[in-house]
């Protein structure tokens, strides 16, 4: 973490952290020494520029970190649901919760860390699903949307469409139309694409998220303002490949990591200034207001990476 704030002050590039509320409270909960530890690099990645915004994955107790749902062991797939059984589904369908009374916990975890790190909390909140999981039927994404609405979040980045597992799995949209009105008070800001942080892009799987950018023409040719969002996963960082494989946190050495981090911000530097983006900005900068029928950026058209 205080490499990436490193970095990011002598490149200017932006960072917008989902933190997972249940994984903060877990932490807050088993170790003093660590979660002080955390909340010291959190602040250096603020002052650095970085915003943090709440997400979450499962339903969790603040004050023991326990995940009631621990028990069915988190499965990827549930019969009959579309969506991966994440954030939506655990909430609802697994503890029987109302979502918004949820979101109050979810938010207020949240602020708890914001607070005990002495970071200011931002003017206007993103949130991102766990999983993705904003619900599997209409019925259930409109009762996701007024949890949001109903806890003044201002932005959502969870869009997704098809059945999880399958070819028709698909998240985010692709660049000029990843942005849009949800309701009067709430604007989707869906991601534009995404990379392994742990491996870059001069690797195979690095190539092919490039690929996903070539067939973004609009995007490559400099046609109007947008969003360019990438989603980053920290925790690659610390994987690593085998063959197919994936070993999770097998680097555990310090410069490896570090390491890591210096070639992805040289990547994202030469990406930006290759796809001619006017500025790097997180949720908070930038500046869209919901409209009827569109959204419109307050501050002017421009290319924005996020």
């Amino acid at each position: 973490m205080r490499s990436w704030a490193e970095r990011s002050r002598e490149t200017s590039l932006r960072s917008s952290f989902f933190v997972a509320v249940e994984d903060l409270a877990s932490v807050r909960v088993a170790s003093a020494a660590a979660w002080e530890e955390l909340l010291e690099a959190a602040l250096s990645l603020h002052t650095a520029g970085a915003r943090f915004y709440p997400h979450n994955h499962c339903v969790f107790e603040p004050e023991s970190g326990r995940r009631p749902s621990a028990s069915t062991g988190f499965p990827d797939r549930v019969p009959g649901y579309s969506r991966r059984p994440s954030m939506f589904y655990d909430a609802v369908h697994r503890n029987g919760l109302d979502l918004g009374d949820w979101m109050t916990t979810v938010l207020d975890e949240y602020h708890r860390f914001l607070d005990s790190a002495g970071i200011p909390a931002p003017r206007r909140v993103a949130f991102r699903a766990g999983g993705w999981d904003h619900g599997a039927t209409e019925a259930e994404v409109a009762q996701y949307l007024q949890a949001l609405a109903s806890n003044d979040i201002a932005f959502d980045s969870s869009a997704s469409a098809g059945v999880y597992g399958t070819p028709s799995w698909r998240v985010g949209k692709p660049w000029g139309q990843n942005v849009f009105s949800l309701d009067p008070a709430l604007v989707e800001v869906a991601p534009t694409w995404y990379f392994d942080c742990g491996e870059g892009l001069t690797s195979l799987r690095g190539a092919l998220a490039l690929g996903r950018l070539v067939r973004q023409p609009t995007l490559w040719l400099g046609a109007g303002g947008g969003v360019l969002e990438t989603v980053l996963h920290f925790d690659h960082l610390f994987h690593a490949r085998r063959g197919r494989a994936r070993e999770k946190f097998a680097i555990r050495e310090v410069r490896a990591v570090t390491s890591r981090v210096d070639r992805l911000f040289r990547h994202l530097s030469v990406l930006t200034r290759a796809l001619r983006l006017d500025r790097s900005v997180t949720y908070e900068e930038l500046g869209l207001v919901p409209a009827p029928a569109a959204v419109s950026a307050a501050t002017g058209p421009g290319r924005f990476s996020a």
